[in-house]
């Protein structure tokens, strides 16, 4: 999976290997490489997680029933600890250069999130906000929620607005707003503040 997420975007018809070209995967991935003599171009030998990743995962949901049954309330919360973060840094060889430093403690998600209403039927509406932070080595980011960037190593802020237009079509719009998270391994980012407008509808049948 790490060799996979560096692409061959310079990679010459006689390599065999893919070229050194970082996707912006923001966890710890160290990479042993070498360099052709003649063109001076470094080429991937190798490409591991500094992580191993046993992640204990735990999820709880309240839903509350208003005096309206179109105004219902939902409270979830959701927490994520990799338990074996860098423990893979001991096999990994000698000269190998990391990505970004592997911290041991940065190995904790959470995903909290409210929401009123439904969208159920013809006129609902439904509104949640979510505060989403992932530290660099909670889970593999190239599996995480396909949404925020970056896919770890990052606090966002999500909003969404549902109007059920008709019993089976929904329409949806959500507000992502977010930054990479700042620690000792990642320095104040460039971008501050990364932000995506999303709408989607949905037809059920």
């Amino acid at each position: 999976v790490a060799l996979s997420l560096l692409t061959a975007n310079s990679a010459s018809p006689d390599d065999a290997l893919l070229a050194l070209s970082n996707t912006g995967e923001q966890n710890s991935i160290a990479t042993v490489t070498v360099t052709n003599a003649t063109t001076g171009a470094k080429t991937i030998t190798s490409a591991q997680f500094a992580s191993k990743f046993g992640v204990l995962d735990s999820l709880a949901q309240l839903d509350i029933v208003t005096p309206s049954e179109r105004w219902p309330l939902t409270f979830i919360g959701d927490f994520a600890e990799n338990t074996r973060a860098c423990e893979n840094v001991r096999n990994i060889p000698v000269g190998a250069v990391y990505s970004a430093p592997c911290d041991p403690r940065a190995r904790h998600g959470y995903w909290l999130e409210t929401s009123i209403g439904r969208a159920q039927k013809k006129g609902d509406w439904q509104f949640s906000y979510t505060r989403i932070v992932v530290q660099r080595e909670a889970v593999i980011g190239a599996f995480n929620y396909s949404e925020i960037f970056p896919t770890s190593n990052v606090e966002i802020h999500r909003t969404e607005i549902l109007y059920q237009l008709f019993d089976n079509v929904t329409l949806q719009l959500n507000g992502l707003f977010g930054r990479p998270l700042v620690t000792a391994g990642s320095p104040a980012p460039v971008q501050p503040l990364w932000e995506r407008l999303q709408f989607d509808m949905t037809y059920k049948f």
